[in-house]
């Protein structure tokens, strides 16, 4: 996905982040994967899914797809809110 955002390519990004989304993770921890701002940047234990959302968003943001700029962005939103519920639960 990062690379066709670096390539001007975001509706192929998104094609790929709604795939992965439609799917859902099968990943647990976190991975190797490069800075969404600066590819230049590996960084470790990465959640995935937050990265896709994330990625997703700028892509559509590029791409001038505000409808689907606001769909990720829910979805963003959602996760978080969703993370910081299981967070306080378990407390």
């Amino acid at each position: 996905m990062l690379a066709y955002v670096v390539l001007g390519e975001g509706h192929r990004a998104l094609e790929l982040g709604e795939s992965y989304y439609r799917l859902g993770p099968t990943e647990r921890g976190g991975a190797w994967l490069w800075d969404i701002d600066d590819p230049k940047v590996l960084n470790s234990d990465v959640d995935i899914l937050d990265y896709i959302l994330r990625l997703a968003s700028k892509a559509a943001w590029h791409v001038g797809r505000d409808d689907l700029y606001e769909l990720w962005e829910r979805r963003l939103a959602m996760r978080e809110t969703k993370a910081g519920t299981e967070h306080e639960e378990s407390e």
